[in-house]
């Protein structure tokens, strides 16, 4: 063998082990009906679980189904069914209620991994009549279409019981898509790099690139932006304060009365003054710093202690799993406060000492809450796991 023909030879084999390796990475993406253009329009009733039968030919790990849409705003949920020797067998996954809008549409299922070399039924039901998707016709009786009469939005089926016909195929499928979140919080319009597209307003959106995953499967893109207000706000709780605003970056508390001076540790999107007086917030985000106007504060019956007294008194502080509390009344209600004023938990004394448990709480700053005859005590605590 010459050099000439090794070297045709070498880049031969190359060629199709890199063909067998593509045909590989896209079998694992999915399998169904996705880029088919079938042009005949269906007439679905509504209330009917109606599919056909897909061949799986390598082990794929599936997130979602897919329909191509005809704009209908119907109602559907997709299903996947195992295969009982030609038929609809057990419900593997379902997708939750979607509308059916235009053109290729990729619902959420639980990740589910199914085997290789294997049939799968993938099915819908709609809450309207109408051409929601298109089928193709089929001159044999290779594909059998399975129906039965379903509720739309009552549970599906845990075993198919039905009825069939052959000649007709639909455009649904099941895909592996890899999904992405940005999440921006910032004050100037933003530019997304998934669409090119800027955004002055808050949003989301979503955009899907085909097999542009790092897998070589789809790709699902998703941007949660806040646009922030010119102004931002204090919110007076009437036992503390909150920032209107509870994902920027950071927070810091000033002190109106004493020429906008930082709080020492009032670092978090509430706070809770000890006395009287007028507070603003200081929040920073991505691409800038916001400062509220000030806002009047007045301390009446609720106080806040930051060191243990004689009247009651927490430990450990700071905390990680069980938080006692002693020398208080019996009939004591406690509620446990995040930063954000959300009550978290909030249980009633039966005795002079109470013990919570605060294994599910993040690490943090919290607010404890102690409520006896109209009277409010709050001292701060700090869970550090």
């Amino acid at each position: 063998m010459n050099a000439l023909t090794k070297n045709y030879s070498l880049l031969f084999t190359w060629f199709i082990v890199k063909l067998f390796i593509n045909q590989i990475s896209f079998a694992q993406c999915g399998f169904g009906n996705e880029g088919a253009n079938f042009t005949t329009n269906t007439s679905f009733s509504a209330n009917y679980l109606l599919g056909t039968r897909h061949y799986n030919s390598t082990a794929s790990t599936i997130t979602h189904l897919g329909m191509k849409g005809n704009g209908t705003n119907a109602g559907v949920i997709l299903a996947l069914y195992s295969d009982n020797g030609g038929t609809p067998g057990y419900l593997i996954a379902h997708t939750g209620i979607h509308t059916v809008d235009t053109g290729n549409l990729y619902f959420p299922i639980p990740i589910t991994n199914l085997a290789d070399n294997e049939y799968y039924w993938i099915m819908a039901v709609y809450n309207g009549n109408g051409s929601s998707t298109n089928h193709t016709l089929m001159s044999s009786a290779s594909k059998y279409v399975f129906y039965a009469p379903v509720i739309f939005g009552t549970t599906l089926p845990n075993n198919f019981s039905g009825t069939s016909y052959y000649g007709q195929d639909f455009m649904y499928w099941a895909s592996s898509m890899e999904v992405n979140y940005t999440n921006i919080v910032q004050c100037n319009p933003y530019t997304w790099n998934a669409n090119g597209q800027t955004y002055s307003s808050s949003t989301q959106e979503e955009v899907i690139t085909l097999n542009g995953g790092s897998n070589g499967c789809h790709l699902s893109s998703n941007l949660n932006l806040q646009i922030v207000p010119n102004t931002i706000s204090v919110i007076n709780n009437g036992s503390y304060l909150s920032a209107n605003i509870l994902n920027g970056n950071s927070y810091q508390w000033l002190d109106c009365d004493n020429g906008m001076q930082p709080i020492p540790n009032a670092t978090y999107a509430s706070y809770y003054p000890s006395q009287s007086g007028n507070y603003a917030v200081q929040i920073t985000f991505n691409d800038c710093v916001k400062t509220s106007s000030c806002t009047n504060f007045s301390v009446n019956n609720t106080s806040i202690e930051t060191s243990n007294s004689e009247q009651s008194h927490i430990f450990p502080n700071p905390a990680s799993t069980l938080l006692s509390i002693n020398n208080i009344s019996p009939t004591t209600h406690i509620s446990i406060i995040d930063i954000t004023g959300k009550t978290i938990i909030s249980e009633k004394a039966f005795h002079s000492t109470h013990t919570i448990n605060i294994e599910k709480l993040s690490n943090g700053l919290y607010i404890i809450q102690l409520e006896n005859n109209g009277q409010i005590t709050q001292k701060k605590l700090v869970v550090n796991k």
